[in-house]
């Protein structure tokens, strides 16, 4: 039996809509506080059609696909694409995070420095300034 976790692909049933749509597990609760009659609960970032996400809390499982709300795993022949896609996204957005990062860290160095320039600038200023003041 697979397991559930947060990060996986999965199918949402809406009894409000004919279509089945793709949903991100964001969190998986406790066997205590799962309906009973019913698998695993989750909550569920579900990507509807519209292109809108919405979150459901407490979303249960539901392999026979018979009854919504509920999740189900995806069709074998479905996943592959599903977890390639997600891959490659992360991949991108991993290589994004990485770039910002180095650019933050460079960022950070050129404040440094130029912070330090004021300081020298404004320690070369001050005699200056208390003589000024003297006269």
């Amino acid at each position: 039996m697979k397991q559930v976790t947060v990060g996986r692909l999965v199918r949402f049933i809406d009894p409000r809509s004919p279509e089945v749509s793709v949903a991100l597990v964001t969190y998986v609760l406790p066997p205590d506080k799962c309906p009973a009659g019913y698998g695993q609960a989750v909550h569920l970032t579900i990507f509807n059609p519209n292109g809108v996400p919405q979150g459901l809390v407490g979303v249960p499982e539901n392999q026979e696909k018979t009854r919504g709300p509920s999740w189900h795993w995806p069709e074998e022949q479905e996943r592959g694409p599903d977890t390639l896609e997600v891959a490659a996204l992360f991949d991108k957005a991993t290589e994004t995070m990485e770039a910002m990062s180095l650019a933050i860290a460079n960022l950070s160095t050129q404040l440094q420095d130029q912070q330090a320039k004021i300081e020298a600038l404004e320690a070369t200023l001050a005699p200056v300034e208390t003589s000024a003041e003297e006269e």
